[in-house]
């Protein structure tokens, strides 16, 4: 029922925020070029100047995707773990990440629901730097003063947070993302091949997935498709 009534809203959301970016982006490329992250403060400020808005309304509008994303945004059950075992085991550890929010929007969206305060954040809006392009990390090995081969990043995506963070000098371990892991199942596999999916679809399909793949490397029983109870995946 929450999916249903929050689920739709937050696809326009996206959507527009996408839009957004793109003529942004068209826009930086007349001025020179665009840069590494762009703030969701900018996305609403070009939606006024469109629009019409106040700051206020600017303002009110997005605090109301904040709050969207802060409902919706669960921590992963192997990321709440990994940060167990880092304060156990009394080793320092960062958030690195690519995102559009500030510091108090990426509070409220995601670091308050960690068992325990990062050592330190490093974001691609606030250092212009990204593990996309891979130069964000450097930043991360600067702020804990330790080689870089000894800074282990664990991240979801095979391509941003272990290939990047390993060209950059760090060790990196990639832990996959729910959907990678349903994907990547052998008895799965084929079951979305060349099949076009709705957005909105393959978000919820994605949420499913999450409840039977957050860990990727648990065992499933010889007789069950890929761990799920019939009531889960129906």
């Amino acid at each position: 029922r929450r999916l249903r009534d929050l689920m739709p809203k937050f696809v326009r959301f996206s959507d527009v925020r996408s839009t957004v970016f793109k003529r942004l982006d068209a826009q930086m490329k007349q001025h020179g070029g665009r840069p590494a992250e762009y703030a969701l403060s900018q996305v609403y400020d070009y939606i006024g100047g469109v629009l019409g808005l106040d700051s206020d309304q600017q303002a009110s509008l997005m605090a109301e995707e904040v709050k969207l994303e802060a409902e919706l945004v669960q921590l992963r059950r192997s990321g709440f773990a990994l940060t167990q075992v880092a304060e156990a085991y009394d080793k320092p550890w960062a958030v690195t990440t690519d995102t559009y929010f500030d510091e108090d929007q990426l509070n409220a969206v995601a670091l308050s629901k960690l068992p325990a305060s990062a050592h330190h954040v490093t974001t691609s809006l606030q250092n212009q730097k990204t593990k996309a392009a891979g130069d964000l990390f450097a930043v991360t090995a600067t702020v804990f003063d330790l080689p870089k081969n000894a800074i282990l990043h664990v991240g979801d995506r095979k391509d941003h947070d272990v290939d990047n963070a390993e060209r950059a000098g760090l060790k990196g371990a990639w832990l996959p993302s729910a959907t990678d892991a349903a994907q990547f199942h052998p008895r799965l596999a084929a079951t979305w091949k060349d099949v076009r999916e709705e957005r909105a679809s393959a978000l919820l399909r994605g949420m499913i997935q999450s409840e039977v793949f957050d860990n990727p490397y648990r065992n499933f029983a010889d007789d069950s498709t890929c761990g799920g109870s019939p009531e889960l995946l129906g």
